[in-house]
């Protein structure tokens, strides 16, 4: 059992909670995907919605009659929500296998019943498809003679702010090349992405530590390169093996830098649509903005919907109430009313017990 402090946030990225500091970083992964625009998944989406339709005819026509369209126009729109959160699970059980048959001895993961007979890439997900998977691993095992060193290790590098998971470090013997210290990430998918160089550069950065099982915490170790090892029924073994030297992986963590300044400034200013500009008040000032128009401030716009369903429109509306009226809003806690408070004051505004107070 590994500990990796890794956190899945409610839109399907992830970040890593340090198990000394408590600093949260962002994973490789979401940095890579959220500055990584692919043209294709448009009409990937359209298409699995499409085929997902024909495919639940009788369904669809009923949650048009029984919820109405609507309804049924969010399940039709899911299909290809569905189709993600569904691979993604089936990668994590891969990894799991992959991760017994290094650790050696343990019992191979059962195929979660969710997940058994479902579709992967055009075959359904079976014990055969999983003893495929087995017999790659195993034939690039033999073939190299792998030396594997860990499995499933959390990598963080504090200096540029993120964290991944290596699956593994090992050594191979690659005959007259000479033996090669790799840091190895296992792949299952159909897709080849240009992305694979990119994520290996950034989990193999010299600066970053490791997380290790026992909560010690080390430099990572000094590897030759990386690589991805992709496990598929159709390759010859059942793999191909594709490493990445130290010079190509210099070029990939120049990439990856620079997709994380874009991550860094998509974070910094996804709550910055724009200042509003209202009529001006009589004295020819402007007046503050409306609630639903407040940007900017760290916290604010997650209590943003309490208060609105709670009828209140205007800063002046808030600063009205005194601290236990605005206490009682439901959806407002204590994280809240701090946000609400800086806003306030911001705008020189408080509440009425705090005016009174003061």
């Amino acid at each position: 059992m590994t500990i990796s402090g890794r956190v899945e946030s409610l839109d399907g990225s992830h970040t890593y909670v340090h198990p000394v500091t408590g600093e949260i970083f962002p994973a490789v992964g979401s940095i890579i995907g959220s500055t990584n625009d692919k043209i294709w998944k448009p009409a990937w989406s359209a298409k699995l919605g499409a085929i997902w339709t024909v495919d639940h005819l009788d369904l669809v026509n009923l949650t048009v009659k029984e919820a109405g369209p609507a309804a049924a126009v969010d399940l039709i729109k899911g299909a290809a929500a569905r189709k993600r959160s569904f691979k993604a699970n089936v990668g994590s059980f891969c990894h799991s296998v992959i991760e017994t048959l290094i650790l050696g001895g343990g019992a191979m993961p059962i195929i979660p019943e969710e997940l058994y007979g479902e579709d992967y890439d055009g075959e359904p997900l079976t014990e055969a498809l999983v003893d495929s998977i087995v017999d790659g691993f195993l034939n690039f095992n033999e073939d190299f003679d792998v030396d594997f060193e860990f499995s499933e290790v959390t990598v963080c590098n504090r200096r540029k702010r993120y964290a991944g998971t290596l699956d593994m470090g090992a050594v191979l013997d690659l005959g007259l090349m000479g033996a090669l210290r790799l840091v190895i990430d296992a792949k299952t998918g159909a897709i080849q992405d240009w992305t694979w160089r990119v994520q290996q550069a950034a989990y193999a950065d010299p600066d970053n530590e490791m997380w290790l099982p026992n909560g010690n915490i080390i430099p990572i170790p000094t590897y030759e390169g990386a690589a991805v090892l992709h496990l598929r029924r159709d390759y010859d073994r059942g793999y191909k093996l594709r490493i990445f030297t130290n010079d190509e992986l210099v070029e990939g963590r120049a990439i990856f830098d620079r997709m994380h300044a874009v991550y860094n400034d998509q974070q910094a200013n996804k709550d910055k649509p724009g200042r509003v500009i209202y009529p001006p008040l009589p004295d020819g000032s402007q007046p503050p903005p409306l609630i639903e128009d407040v940007d900017g401030f760290d916290g604010f716009g997650r209590c943003r919907k309490a208060l609105l369903e709670a009828g209140h429109r205007s800063l002046p509306e808030l600063a009205a109430l005194t601290v236990v009226q605005a206490r009682q809003i439901h959806g407002v806690g204590p994280k809240a009313m701090t946000a609400i408070q800086t806003v306030l004051r911001a705008y020189g505004m408080d509440f009425a017990t705090e005016r009174a107070a003061s």
